[in-house]
């Protein structure tokens, strides 16, 4: 978290750019039957796991750290022909203290179209780097020798990001 964007993205304004992220994520597929006034069923993913912030740096100097559960959930209800009606969004930040929950319902009037389930040829360019988003904030998608995916990615106002040192590096393991 190398920036001062970086780090109050995440709720920490009262500590020092350059701390660091260890996230252990899981992601599994997800379904439910028809929500109250919802005519489809829903599916979604859910992401889960540990996050380890260390390296946090108060205004005085003293070193700390942050172990937090993270649980996120989005879920949508799709009719059979590929529409999106609603999708819901649920955060579960658990971290003591410092824990919070948010949750966001997006009702689509008329409904969204979402043709099949991959659609990373509509928000990324393959280059010789990797897959490069099409618009901000800057994030590449490379592969790493063993097949893991590597993401780089940078907050919209740190300047040559990619050239130094992105704001995140997440590794996805196959």
């Amino acid at each position: 978290l190398a920036t001062r964007d970086a780090m109050d993205a995440l709720g920490l304004q009262d500590f020092q750019p350059g701390a660091v992220a260890a996230i252990d994520l899981t992601r599994e597929r997800v379904a439910a039957p028809p929500c109250e006034g919802c005519e489809h069923s829903l599916t979604g993913i859910m992401v889960q796991g540990p996050v380890l912030l260390t390296g946090l740096v108060d205004e005085t100097g003293r070193l700390g750290r942050i172990e937090a559960n993270l649980n996120l959930t989005h879920m949508m209800e799709r009719g059979p022909d590929g529409f999106v009606h609603r999708e819901w969004l649920l955060l579960d930040w658990d971290a003591g203290d410092r824990s919070s929950a948010l949750e966001v319902l997006l009702v689509h009037d008329p409904p969204r179209w979402l043709p099949g389930e991959d659609r990373s040829d509509a928000t990324s360019l393959t280059t010789e780097e990797g897959q490069i988003s099409r618009t901000g904030p800057d994030v590449l998608l490379q592969s790493s020798e063993s097949g893991d995916g590597v993401l780089l990615a940078c907050l919209p106002d740190h300047f040559l990001c990619r050239a130094t040192s992105p704001d995140a590096v997440l590794t996805a393991r196959r």
